[in-house]
């Protein structure tokens, strides 16, 4: 399920990418695409997404996930730890999408 939030035609488009990896090289390449297809686009990168983040932080349009499991499976983590884990993140991308982020 995918929402589309509404932007005034001024407001530049905001891209976060959320990434535990940091030795891949793939989400660098793609926000350089992004930003070479259209240098107005304002990007973010995240290692983990915080609540803090999710309730205080700058709103985005458009959230990558890259590699979504090692958000709550980083460092093979107990079963009932990871299943928390999941739960927490679950519901801030179940937030965000009602707030208008694209996923």
């Amino acid at each position: 399920m995918t929402t589309t939030a509404a932007l005034p035609s001024s407001s530049p488009l905001h891209v976060a990418y959320l990434s535990r990896v940091r030795l891949n090289p793939y989400v660098r390449l793609l926000a350089d695409g992004v930003k070479r297809a259209d240098p107005a686009i304002d990007t973010s990168h995240y290692r983990t997404l915080s609540w803090r983040r999710v309730l205080l932080g700058r709103q985005c349009q458009i959230l990558h996930l890259h590699w979504v499991e090692l958000q709550y499976s980083y460092g093979d983590p107990p079963l009932s730890r990871a299943k928390r884990a999941l739960r927490h993140l679950l519901a801030q991308l179940q937030y965000l999408q009602r707030r208008g982020v694209r996923l």
